[in-house]
């Protein structure tokens, strides 16, 4: 498992060159606004109020530079604005695929977790790290240039004014351990109140038939009071930092005030009133940014644990060939283990090219165990799944469950899955299953609705069947895929599956002896010695 670190170095290779110099010239003509207003008002005693030219050259100038300034910082943010958009999406497509592969990988992986990162994670580090980030670019730049005319109007009292605007960074610097931890924290718990949303409305009905809603509801009020809790703490501590840092930063801005005032009074170093009403304004700008530069940094610094992709590596690999092969179905010594405990232990089974069989056996003994582990959704303790003389891929099958996965769009799009295929094709599997009887010649066209409601069991299985027809696949998969159905439907997909032109094998608690003895489909039953013919 390795890790992908949203720091500094990620940032610099998602913006595109010609950005990073558009974000740097508009962001240095912007931070001259600290610089324009310390000359602008320096300047204004200096202005010969007797001649109207002058006043106007002044005035004209002044106004052209705001103008510059103000044009550039509206650059700069719209800039920031696009290489936010950038960065949102590469890290939610990062959220998702590292989550996506995780969930491939281990079958008891959630959907709560992806959700809460795409949509609730990914905004906190947009609004604490990435906006941030350049603001606190922003604000160094202003730093830089009111820093120049500081000293360079006096160099005296103006490092004064700088020495004095670091101590702004301690509440920043002491808090930043505890914020990370806040931060955490909250997360934790948001993703604990994910859960439980999901949780109990994928379970309503269960929770409602057996009375135990009031339950639910509690724990929900819980999980949202935690969460609530954790989130009032980590803002509370932001504005305790805020606020010292705040109450520093007048204290640096007063007391170069004081001693300016003193040199002013003793005639020291040249210093005048005009000297200290410039300095004051154009410190404050050197105040201002390290006050925001450390304000910025503690709000960045909170999300480091946060910013962390633990990349899960996963078998399944990301493209599927599609060579179909055809062959034999062997099982070689397969064991599998589950947290320590042997599940079943070296089954062997060998299923000749287009042949039918039935996996039977009481439940919980482990049938659709061994359908998962021959496919890759489980680990193999011992043996190998090898079929047509190589290890079995993905691609070399079509695996069909008691739910089928549709999802809302059209039986087009639910069958080719945005792969490219001819409607004629499409349409001549539908056929094979039946489908395009029952629901017309327009059936590419027709809606399927969300999680398939206006499909039946028995239409949703078909089309279960026809997307693996569609691809030509040579071996069927089928895990209890007719026990939500009744009787008649359940045999009507039996005569599907047992004329299908593959191999097929059905993991079944119940079967029709007519129809395995019609079709000649061998039985095998699985017991805790392994298995057996029937």
């Amino acid at each position: 498992m390795s890790k992908e670190k949203i720091g500094l170095k990620w940032l610099w290779e998602t913006i595109p060159a010609r950005t990073k110099i558009g974000l740097f010239l508009s962001g240095l003509l912007a931070s001259f606004e600290g610089v324009i207003n310390g000359l602008v008002f320096g300047y204004l005693v200096k202005v010969d109020y007797h001649d109207l030219t002058a006043i106007l050259k002044f005035v004209g100038s002044s106004l052209m530079a705001f103008v510059v300034v103000y044009f550039s910082s509206y650059c700069y943010l719209v800039l920031q604005q696009h290489v936010v958009k950038l960065m949102n999406i590469k890290l939610k497509r990062t959220f998702f695929e590292t989550d996506l592969n995780k969930a491939l990988a281990d079958e008891n992986s959630s959907s709560s977790e992806a959700v809460n990162k795409v949509a609730s994670l990914s905004k906190q580090i947009e609004q604490q790290y990435f906006v941030p980030i350049f603001y606190m670019i922003q604000a160094i730049l202003l730093g830089i240039t009111s820093t120049f005319l500081v000293l360079k109007t006096n160099f005296v009292l103006g490092t004064i004014y700088l020495v004095l605007s670091f101590i702004s960074f301690l509440p920043s610097y002491f808090g930043k351990k505890a914020l990370s931890q806040k931060t955490e924290d909250w997360s934790q718990k948001n993703t604990t109140l994910l859960a439980s949303v999901t949780d109990i409305f994928r379970g309503r009905f269960d929770i409602y038939y057996y009375g135990a809603k009031k339950r639910f509801l509690k724990k929900f009020s819980n999980d949202l009071a935690n969460e609530e809790r954790a989130y009032f703490k980590l803002n509370q501590l932001q504005f305790l930092i805020q606020t010292f840092a705040g109450l520093v930063a007048v204290v640096t801005l007063l007391l170069p005030i004081l001693i300016g005032l003193v040199f002013v009074n003793k005639g020291l170093f040249g210093i005048t009133i005009s000297t200290i009403v410039t300095l004051s304004l154009t410190a404050d700008r050197v105040v201002g940014s390290v006050r925001e530069v450390a304000y910025y940094h503690a709000e960045i610094s909170g999300t480091e644990s946060i910013r962390s992709i633990e990349k899960t590596s996963n078998s399944m690999k990301d493209s599927v060939s599609a060579d179909n092969r055809s062959g034999d179905l062997k099982l070689i010594d397969i064991s599998v283990k589950r947290k320590g405990e042997e599940i079943f232990s070296h089954i062997n089974l060998s299923v000749s090219r287009g042949d039918k069989i039935v996996l039977a056996g009481p439940s919980g003994i482990g049938k659709s165990t061994l359908l998962q582990a021959m496919i890759g959704q489980l680990p193999l303790s011992e043996g190998q799944v090898l079929f047509a003389g190589e290890r079995l891929k993905p691609g070399d099958f079509a695996y069909i469950s008691q739910k089928v996965w549709t999802f809302q769009g059209s039986i087009r799009e639910n069958l080719s899955l945005g792969q490219k295929y001819e409607d004629n094709e499409m349409l001549e599997v539908l056929d094979k299953v039946g489908l395009k009887k029952e629901l017309g010649q327009n059936i590419l066209d027709v809606s399927v609705a969300e999680d398939g409601a206006n499909l039946s069991g028995g239409q949703a299985q078909r089309l279960a069947m026809a997307r693996g027809l569609l691809r030509h696949k040579q071996l069927f998969l089928f895990d209890e895929a007719t026990s939500s159905l009744d009787q008649e439907n359940a045999d009507l997909i039996h005569e599907l599956i047992y004329q299908l032109p593959a191999t097929v094998v059905e993991v079944a608690h119940y079967y029709s002896a007519s129809l395995i003895r019609k079709y000649d489909v061998t039985v095998y039953e699985l017991t805790k010695e392994g298995l057996r013919l029937k």
